[in-house]
């Protein structure tokens, strides 16, 4: 099971890296664009802003799975470095598997809210706010299951 989660992982952090760059990428064209309209044309547009802020909040939350995956979140190294191996491992197991639990619950709670907000349309752009929305269950998903697969990875390693 260890390898399947892990070679499903490896797939979401690919796929990861390349929309969290393609939503940067957007925003900062959208922006560009919008400067130009508003400053050049002196002709604004009423949408850029609404959409930078929805791809930046996506952006955001996937850059937070792609972050906890390679280990970049604050931790607490300090106190990590002073213990023993064993007990490294055991604090770290029950972390992952507390954030684990943690993301799966703010998931499920997430994907319940959606359907209240089908109904609702974003302002400028008429889209439905259940997909912006959808940020919290898809990312917290994911960082469950990369939680998941931190927990099995020091567990399945030999013993130090």
């Amino acid at each position: 099971m260890g390898r399947v989660l892990t070679e499903m992982v490896a797939l979401v952090e690919r796929g990861l890296r390349l929309v969290i760059w393609l939503l940067t990428a957007a925003m900062v064209a959208i922006v560009v664009l919008q400067v130009f309209m508003r400053y050049v044309l002196n002709a604004a547009l009423s949408w850029p802003e609404e959409l930078t802020r929805y791809f930046m909040i996506w952006s955001g939350l996937l850059a937070a799975v792609y972050a906890h995956n390679e280990g970049q979140h604050v931790g607490i190294g300090l106190i990590l470095d002073r213990m023993g191996p064993r007990l490294r491992r055991v604090t770290q197991a029950v972390s992952h598997a507390l954030i684990a639990a943690l993301c799966a619950l703010i998931a499920w709670q997430g994907a319940k809210s959606l359907p209240s907000y089908g109904e609702i349309k974003s302002t400028a752009l008429r889209i439905p706010m259940d997909i912006i929305y959808a940020a919290v269950p898809v990312s917290f998903l994911l960082l469950a299951l990369i939680s998941v697969k931190l927990l099995i990875k020091p567990l399945a390693s030999p013993r130090e």
